[in-house]
């Protein structure tokens, strides 16, 4: 019988791979069309760390990028366009995840990794959420086929 904890780790060595692979750099963004005023509220950072989140851009909803986007969600997916605009008008940028994703990856052995993400509270944390979302886990193993374990690896590193 293979252990949860082994999806968990398999999970993390293939992100762990996949983190060391190399990156195109992203292409230039746009500049928006048309400002568009609005009120913002700053988001509530999910963790005690203090996260600096700039405003929203006025307009980013207007960029010819993000209209195809939004239209593409709607059709192909039924989203709502009204709904899809206001998300992103709402959209923030978090000057820390844009710091690093310029940095260049730095490339380390699997054992480095480990003691990074496989420590006490993150399995405790992946054991909640499994026992938080189980309903939802299993649907998603039923229509994906993809392991309960391996989402909540994929979520609980990604998410650190």
């Amino acid at each position: 019988m293979v252990k949860p904890i082994s999806f968990v780790l398999f999970g993390c060595l293939g992100l762990a791979l996949n983190g060391c692979s190399t990156q195109t750099p992203p292409a230039p963004r746009p500049t928006p069309v048309k400002p568009v005023p609005q009120k913002v509220e700053p988001a509530k950072p999910a963790s005690d760390e203090p996260k600096v989140i700039l405003p929203p851009s006025p307009g980013i909803s207007q960029r010819p990028a993000v209209r195809e986007f939004i239209a593409e969600m709607s059709r192909k997916h039924g989203f709502s366009s009204a709904e899809l605009t206001r998300a992103f008008n709402e959209a923030g940028t978090v000057p820390a995840i844009l710091d690093a994703m310029a940095k260049p990856y730095e490339a380390k052995p699997w054992h480095a990794y480990r003691k990074l993400f496989l420590t006490e509270k993150r399995i405790n944390g992946g054991r909640e959420f499994m026992a938080l979302n189980a309903a939802a886990l299993a649907q998603a193993k039923k229509r994906y086929g993809v392991p309960p374990e391996m989402v909540t690896a994929i979520i609980g590193i990604e998410s650190a």
